[in-house]
């Protein structure tokens, strides 16, 4: 019973149980949540459409509007983010 104990409190028990419940916390919500993906993705196109408009109305440089849509119609979810971040002008 000591033996038991003492494997049961090692690093070489608790890392890999530790790592296998990590594990599972993130695929079991992916899981969960893949139903809820297409929805997500056609608001997060919808999205990007719009902005892609709004700065092809703008009276910028057309190069600077044009880097600005294709990289939201190339990666709508990270082109959406950095348009937020920096893509203002002040």
């Amino acid at each position: 019973m000591k033996k038991l104990l003492k494997f049961l409190s090692s690093k070489l028990f608790v890392v890999p149980v530790l790592i296998i419940l990590q594990f599972m916390m993130i695929v079991i919500p992916m899981q969960l949540l893949d139903e809820y993906s297409v929805y997500a993705n056609v608001i997060n196109r919808f999205l990007s459409i719009i902005l892609a408009i709004y700065i092809a109305a703008k009276p910028d440089n057309p190069t600077y509007r044009l880097t600005w849509i294709m990289l939201l119609l190339i990666s709508p979810f990270l082109g959406l983010l950095i348009y937020f971040l920096f893509g203002e002008k002040q």
